[in-house]
């Protein structure tokens, strides 16, 4: 069942999705307490308020571990959107800016207790933002399967997560990633889509690019996804639409030109102020060496694993079959657990052992990523269920649904699914291979899987409207 709408109408039904989207985020919103300092939200109001009274993007509170190479006070470990994003609204809120600085200077919980958090501005921003993914969600579903009832089951389904109103009150690259890494895997898709169109699906390539640039100069983990995606988009062109190879490059080559372009511009202020001609400086190291510490599982343990990083239930459920001995590591609290020791005793027992910070990445990987690439892998697959279940339970309902859609779209060829989901579920085993992988760093997932959710669920409605045959 398809509908053919004309473009106004197309363009009053967005404006609803974004004022619906908007008011049911909101709601959500209501659910969560206004707090400024939650996890490492004190990290990037730091760099934001340095922002504003510097004129310059520093380290922030990492200055002290990660100290900044430029004359200015230049850092180069945090990439510059959403602190930059940060800093408008510190500028125009002195409310905003003035929590900010008592929250940064407090070093304990007590202290940041008796800081204020009016940062309403911010999270009306973040409100829209979210309301804006929502629309991209929306959008992206009537565009690629022609179908209004799959946009609006697309767009229920990813309002019902509930992490669009959750983040909406974190100061987190959240807020900013989900509409730029919704819109640049839609680009992406619609590319594909458009194939056969060379001028067309060109420079939608170059756009997907350019957004993906945005995506890295906000988390920059993502630069690797591009040079994934250089290498999946040359393959699927080279067989699946059998061209020769040159002809195979030219998309992948515009996809990677617009990110070129976009992060260009970053690197070499890095270069000219600090001396490193790069994305960022020691984020990579910081994240790996926590992730290390989890090569330390036992069998019993990786089993426990699968089990215990289930929503809600699973941590309890985990200690009952396999004991508390195989769970109690595992528990961000305990100080004899993964997360704490890589944070602490094996990031200082790397770092002594690599004499500089500029060597700690290079002697993790040849001294205890290479020499233990089997364990690795394997404890890679147990940090996959560390960061899956989004929502909580409607993770464990769409992820199905998902892998379903996934079987669903190569039987009858749908590839513009499979390459709109590319992205996510790299990143979701890329992190697993490099970070701890909690659940926030997959959230971009939702977009794709709320479209193969919704997919699924209309197949399944129009096959049991069907009349059968008596």
């Amino acid at each position: 069942m398809k509908f053919r709408l004309r473009s106004h109408a197309v363009f009053y039904q967005a404006i609803l999705v974004l004022v619906l989207s908007c008011g049911v985020i909101w709601l959500q919103a209501q659910d969560y307490p206004r707090q400024l300092r939650t996890g490492d939200s004190y990290i990037y109001l730091s760099t934001a308020k340095h922002l504003v009274d510097k004129g310059v993007l520093t380290n922030g509170t990492f200055g002290a571990t990660h100290p900044e190479k430029g004359k200015d006070g230049q850092g180069s470990f945090f990439t510059p959107l959403y602190p930059a994003f940060l800093s408008i609204f510190m500028r125009g809120d002195k409310n905003f800016y003035e929590d900010s600085a008592c929250h940064i200077a407090s070093k304990n919980g007590s202290e940041a207790e008796k800081c204020s958090n009016r940062y309403e501005s911010v999270i009306s921003a973040q409100i829209l933002l979210s309301a804006l993914t929502c629309l991209i969600i929306w959008l992206g579903a009537l565009l690629l399967t022609k179908n209004l009832a799959i946009s609006w089951l697309s767009l229920v389904i990813g309002l019902s997560s509930g992490v669009y109103g959750q983040f909406s009150t974190e100061i987190m690259t959240e807020s900013l990633l989900f509409p730029l890494f919704a819109a640049a895997s839609l680009l992406a898709a619609l590319a594909w889509q458009k194939r056969e169109d060379v001028k067309m699906s060109g420079l939608l390539w170059l756009a997907s690019g350019l957004v993906f640039g945005l995506v890295t100069l906000t988390r920059p983990a993502y630069a690797y996804l591009i040079y994934a995606s250089f290498v999946f988009l040359f393959l699927a062109c080279a067989f699946l639409t059998k061209q020769n190879f040159m002809t195979a490059l030219r998309y992948p080559i515009l996809l990677i030109a617009g990110f070129a372009i976009c992060i260009m511009p970053w690197i070499l202020r890095n270069g000219l102020a600090t001396g490193d001609y790069v994305i960022s400086k020691g984020y990579g190291p910081f994240v790996l060496v926590q992730r290390l510490a989890y090569n330390d599982m036992s069998m019993e343990e990786w089993s426990a694993s699968f089990i215990y990083h289930l929503p809600d239930f699973g941590d309890s459920l985990s200690e009952k079959i396999f004991g508390k001995e195989a769970t109690e590591r595992f528990d961000y609290g305990n100080k004899d657990g993964f997360f704490y020791v890589g944070h602490t005793a094996l990031r200082e027992k790397i770092s002594t052992e690599a004499g500089s910070e500029d060597n700690i990445m290079s002697h993790a990987l040849k001294e205890y990523l290479i020499p233990n690439l089997p364990k690795h892998f394997m404890t890679s697959v147990a940090m996959v269920f560390n960061g899956l279940w989004i929502g909580k339970y409607w993770g464990l309902v769409a992820i199905p649904l998902f892998i379903a859609a996934f079987f669903l779209a190569i039987r009858r060829n749908w590839q513009e699914l499979i390459v709109l989901s590319f992205p996510g579920w790299f990143m979701l085993g890329f992190h697993a291979f490099t970070s701890v992988n909690v659940t926030r760093y997959n959230m971009p997932l939702v977009p794709s899987l709320s479209l193969a959710a919704a997919w699924v669920l209309f197949l399944l409605f129009c096959y049991f409207r069907k009349p059968r045959g008596t």
